[in-house]
């Protein structure tokens, strides 16, 4: 919220005009946390007793259905 302000007031004041920036940033932190997820799953540091793991499971099933449909419209 802090970077959007200060991006806000560089911007004109215009806030809105940051949501595309914004955006990405947000894309780019969840493929690296997806990456380092993937890593943690392979070497066993996350399992089907971590918590929160089930609800992480149906998030990215959502994304997934979601990119797939996105990506389909667009090629």
């Amino acid at each position: 919220m802090q970077k959007w302000i200060g991006l806000s007031d560089q911007s004109g004041g215009d806030p809105f005009s940051l949501l595309p920036i914004m955006s990405a940033e947000r894309v780019k932190r969840a493929t690296q946390i997806s990456s380092d997820l993937s890593l943690d799953l392979q070497s066993i540091e996350v399992g089907i007793d971590t918590p929160g793991i089930v609800e992480l499971f149906n998030a990215v099933d959502d994304l997934h259905r979601r990119l797939a449909a996105l990506l389909k419209r667009t090629t």
